[in-house]
């Protein structure tokens, strides 16, 4: 058994795939739709444009903790569960 099997035994029996498997097959079809129709040149600049709204999914997320830890009141849930 390599680390690569060990890895996905222990994804697979665990919580983290039940939160997750929707996320993982978004990605996954946008991935295959960018890949077919747009080319490697294409996938390139979607995944700085990704990288972008990650980035700016945490950012918000890091200004309303801040916020909340300020003002004293619970504002935005930033990662539930």
């Amino acid at each position: 058994m390599n680390v690569s099997d060990e890895f996905n035994e222990m994804l697979s029996t665990s919580d983290v795939i039940c939160y997750f498997w929707s996320c993982l097959v978004i990605s996954s079809t946008i991935k295959l739709i960018i890949l077919r129709f747009g080319g490697v040149a294409l996938y390139h600049k979607a995944v700085l444009f990704f990288f972008g709204v990650l980035l700016g999914e945490y950012c918000v997320g890091a200004f309303w903790s801040v916020l909340s830890v300020v003002i004293q009141q619970p504002i935005y849930d930033f990662a539930p569960g």
